[in-house]
């Protein structure tokens, strides 16, 4: 099974129109389109899952570059999600912990890291 990456969609665009897209190249497992979370309001891009990795090479050939609902869509295999870092940190631990000690020393604290 083969995932894409479905971008520069328009926000108009619905589950069935990629669904029936996609099906020419070949079976759809599953469609999911992006949407903003407070909102509910398409964020313009999706993904979809092809059952045969040699449909899914056909559909990015046929279908990236095309046009639907008047945007030219971009179609690629779709990239692994990247690891999530701490929810307690805004960015990577390492970071936080050395700025906490640089603050900490500046209030003349002393800090270990």
């Amino acid at each position: 099974m083969k995932n894409l990456y479905v971008g520069n969609m328009e926000a108009s665009t619905t589950a069935e129109d990629l669904k029936a897209a996609f099906a020419t190249y070949g079976p759809v497992e599953v469609v999911t389109i992006i949407t903003d979370k407070a909102t509910g309001v398409p964020r313009g891009f999706g993904f979809v899952e092809m059952t045969a990795d040699k449909d899914a090479q056909k559909a990015i050939l046929g279908l990236n570059g095309s046009l639907m609902a008047g945007k030219a869509i971009v179609v690629s295999e779709a990239r692994p999600k990247p690891k999530a870092v701490d929810d307690h940190y805004p960015f990577p631990k390492h970071l936080f912990l050395r700025l906490r000690a640089f603050v900490d020393t500046a209030r003349g604290r002393r800090t270990t890291l």
